[in-house]
């Protein structure tokens, strides 16, 4: 899904987006939909930001509802994940400024 893509879906309906590090240098972005499920891409490819307020700015821009940040960290790597937190840890985002 293209960001001109998801401004569009967005829209239409509330969507979630998952920002998603595994503890690499950047993070992805997973948009959830009520009929799909896609990662953010320009020119077919996966598209990786550096920092949450690029991320930010782009999910501003584009009007997105609900934002989570699905994050690996190491007490996951050694311990294991808590009974049904699935791979990641997951933290509920608000950002300061309203923009619906």
């Amino acid at each position: 899904m293209t960001p001109l893509e998801l401004s569009r879906l967005a829209a239409r309906e509330d969507v979630q987006a998952n920002i998603i590090s595994d503890g690499q240098h950047d993070y992805v972005v997973e948009i959830v939909g009520r009929a799909q499920t896609a990662l953010l891409r320009k020119r077919g490819r996966v598209m990786r930001f550096r920092s949450l307020s690029e991320v930010h700015t782009l999910l501003r821009r584009s009007r997105v509802a609900v934002t989570v940040l699905k994050q690996r960290v190491a007490h996951d790597e050694a311990c294991g994940p808590a009974e049904g937190a699935g791979l990641f840890s997951m933290l509920p985002l608000r950002f300061a400024d309203k923009w619906r």
